[in-house]
């Protein structure tokens, strides 16, 4: 007897025979194969949902930046600048703080 190409594929996926399907070892086997199909598809969009998620939250992220130093850039200052100008108002402020301690020292000498 021939066995032509489509009679193997067919014989290749074919499910298992009903016969084994019914013992108690066939039923077990397939609900073990659907557990791990189940499994494989959930971890797949898991993935997919964390890779979705993470691409939004950068570009939000990047949208933030971006508005941010054009903010800035339109009101004609640097990073630099505001962080200098933050800076010296605490050097100031603290340096004042010192000086009057000190005076108040001398004082009561």
């Amino acid at each position: 007897m021939d066995v032509t190409a489509r009679q193997v594929a067919a014989a290749a996926t074919a499910p298992a025979s009903v016969a084994l399907r019914r013992t108690p070892v066939g039923l077990a086997a397939a609900a073990g194969a659907q557990v791990v199909d189940s499994a494989v598809a959930v971890q797949k969009i898991a993935q997919d949902t964390a890779e979705r998620v993470a691409r939004e939250f950068a570009g939000r992220i990047a949208d933030e930046v971006l508005k941010a130093i054009t903010e800035a850039a339109t009101m004609g200052m640097t990073v630099a600048d505001t962080a200098g100008k933050v800076a010296g108002k605490a050097v100031s402020k603290g340096s004042k703080k010192n000086k009057d301690k000190k005076s108040k020292k001398n004082k009561k000498k």
